[in-house]
């Protein structure tokens, strides 16, 4: 029974990639409003666990199946993220360069 689990642990990353995917390419494609509706709170304490998961596997278990689970579920959470605030983001930057671009500098004076 042990080697069936373990046979079934070491799918997982592939198993996580297939289900983050698809979720990934969604936020991608959505609008920086769409994207308004995902938790960043939720993430980031999803991505402080599974970065806590990896560290403990690194430091304390030394396994390598269980590490390399472990950062891809870390990938696809920090994925999600940056996606999102990047889209966050994407309504800021058209108002941030037409602000910039409105400022007038005083002219040099030649010396």
């Amino acid at each position: 029974m042990e080697d069936v689990f373990a046979l079934m642990y070491s799918f997982l990353p592939l198993v996580n990639s297939i289900a983050y995917f698809p979720q990934v390419i969604k936020l991608f494609k959505s609008s920086s409003e769409e994207v308004r509706s995902v938790s960043l709170s939720a993430w980031l304490m999803w991505l402080c666990a599974s970065f806590v998961t990896l560290m403990y596997g690194i430091t304390n278990l030394h396994d390598p199946l269980f590490i390399i689970v472990a950062s891809v579920g870390l990938f696809w959470n920090t994925m999600t993220i940056m996606i999102t605030v990047w889209k966050r983001q994407s309504d800021f930057l058209p108002l941030l360069k037409r602000s910039v671009s409105a400022v007038k500098y005083p002219e040099k004076a030649e010396a």
